[in-house]
């Protein structure tokens, strides 16, 4: 990730800077036991790349939540600039 990295998890506010990224990463994977994706596609554009496919998540308690999602990650001299996951985690 590039220092100046933009990332933005569902409708939540935008986070800048790669310690406040990596922090606020840390944070959430202490309030679920796992998670693995499922990739149905993966292109590319320019400076982006898109993924789309399905999250799974693990709670604490064992049960799992699954949930469709797509990212996209926009480059800038081979590093992630801007980090957007649209899924809805509000089921977790």
């Amino acid at each position: 990730m590039t220092d100046d990295v933009s990332f933005r998890l569902g409708n939540f506010d935008a986070i800048k800077g790669r310690k406040a990224v990596e922090d606020a990463n840390a944070s959430f994977f202490t309030t679920i036991r796992a998670m693995g994706h499922t990739i149905t596609g993966i292109w590319t554009s320019g400076d982006a790349i898109f993924c789309e496919g399905e999250v799974h998540y693990t709670r604490k308690d064992q049960s799992e939540h699954k949930v469709p999602f797509a990212t996209r990650l926009g480059l800038r001299d081979d590093k992630i600039a801007t980090y957007n996951v649209y899924a809805d985690i509000s089921g977790l």
